[in-house]
């Protein structure tokens, strides 16, 4: 029994230790969203638009380049490595069609400087979420 017991608590902690490297999408608790589109998040995170279909105007914030969590987050969302993202926003900025999106070098402030603007959204590994956020989206590792 005691065997039986101590598998159980290996596969619970193997199953919860591999979800904390999903990514959680996140927004200020007061943002009248409670779901986005892969889509939505896409043309946020590409400069594209920044306002959803319902009119929401979100304000995205990232991690710096050198994040593995922001390199996961463009290849799954975006569809682009690190530097073909910098290309593009190179691209934006050289026609004047937009800017690169603001980073920050870590999850912590990405955590506190969307928990203090309600029009903001982030992403930030699932297993560092707090109460001061609300998570709108989990994308798989």
């Amino acid at each position: 029994m005691s065997v039986k017991l101590v598998l159980i608590v290996i596969i619970t902690l193997s199953s919860q230790l591999a979800n904390s490297d999903d990514i959680a999408i996140i927004v200020n608790p007061e943002t009248p969203l409670d779901s986005i589109s892969e889509r939505s998040l896409r043309d946020i995170y590409l400069g594209r638009a920044y306002r959803l279909d319902n009119g929401n105007k979100l304000n995205p914030i990232e991690l710096h380049n050198q994040s593995k969590i922001k390199e996961q987050f463009h290849h799954v969302i975006t569809h682009r490595t690190l530097d073909q993202l910098s290309a593009h926003w190179a691209r934006l900025m050289f026609t004047g069609k937009g800017f690169p999106i603001n980073q920050v070098h870590s999850e912590e402030i990405v955590l506190e400087y969307v928990s203090n603007n309600p029009d903001t959204i982030g992403y930030v590994s699932s297993g560092s979420v707090t109460d001061s956020v609300k998570v709108i989206k989990i994308i798989p590792e």
